[in-house]
């Protein structure tokens, strides 16, 4: 197969599988409560149902743990005001540290409901893969906070998210660029990724022009999913597998850092005791030792 071969290949996947997984991907804004709009910060998420539960995705260190679940606005899929309310958090939970970087929100089903069309994917489209499959396409989804832009409808003001997939394939742990991850990167947590700067290292896969990628504060929280190929005989985008959740990058290193999905599901397993049963038994991993 020829590079051009390859690149058709790699511009119709991605360009299918973030058009696919859009719908389960979420923006959110931490208000903390109070601060103006300037001051918000704004994270990526995975919508994930697990039973009856409904969950977030994310990064811990995006998670304010312990205080009010107020200060988390939702983007919806369509514009709403402020005063329509929106989906209620029923719990925000993280690791101690923020180590490993995995975190979660669960959110009230009805009230999800009523903001949003988004579907969530479950978790027969999660893998645990370690630091990734070597040489394959992984696609990093999210939305860059360089990407959201005011918008006004009348009189009211807000603001728009862009979802955007960067797509390139994991680093294997001996190659030189793990070497240089801070702080030191562990094989049993991350995934490390190439992340490019200038306009002639990247290029869109939808227009075929030479890009440069926007920084990728905002993504934080976003899934890394394997394309899935190799999986199955003739490639669909429902192949793809979640298999990580970005936590961190390096401008000068130009690395993007993300953390392996087994901490995510570690995370539920240990605040979901009615879970532990569905959990272990897609995850035989996750079952106490001895068992």
């Amino acid at each position: 197969m020829n590079y051009q071969e390859k690149y058709k290949i790699s511009r119709e996947s991605s360009q299918a599988l973030l058009k696919h997984l859009s719908g389960c991907v979420l923006s959110i804004f931490n208000t903390d409560d109070g601060n103006g709009p300037t001051k918000w910060d704004v994270f990526s998420g995975t919508l994930v149902a697990i039973g009856e539960r409904l969950f977030v995705c994310t990064a811990s260190h995006c998670i304010d743990q312990g205080q009010s679940l107020t200060r988390y606005w939702i983007l919806g899929d369509k514009p709403r005001y402020m005063s329509d309310g929106a989906p209620r958090v029923v719990a925000a939970h993280g690791s101690l540290g923020d180590n490993p970087d995995v975190g979660l929100l669960e959110l009230d089903r009805a009230s999800f409901a009523q903001f949003s069309s988004k579907v969530a994917c479950t978790i027969d489209r999660i893998e645990v893969a370690g630091a990734g499959r070597n040489n394959r396409l992984v696609s990093l989804i999210g939305a860059p906070a360089q990407l959201v832009k005011p918008e006004k409808i009348g009189q009211a003001e807000g603001f728009k998210a862009m979802v955007i997939s960067y797509c390139s394939h994991p680093l294997d742990p001996s190659d030189p660029t793990w070497a240089k991850v801070e702080p030191p990167a562990d094989v049993n947590i991350d995934i490390v990724l190439d992340y490019p700067a200038g306009q002639d290292q990247t290029t869109r896969l939808d227009t075929n022009e030479k890009y440069a990628l926007p920084e990728p504060g905002g993504m934080s929280g976003g899934g890394l999913w394997d394309q899935g190929f190799g999986t199955h005989d003739v490639w669909s985008p429902t192949h793809a597998f979640l298999f990580g959740i970005q936590s961190a990058w390096h401008e000068g290193k130009r690395y993007v850092r993300a953390v392996q999905i087994i901490h995510w599901l570690r995370l539920i397993h240990q605040h979901y005791p009615d879970l532990r049963t569905n959990l272990e038994a897609r995850f035989p991993i996750l079952k106490p030792q001895g068992n």
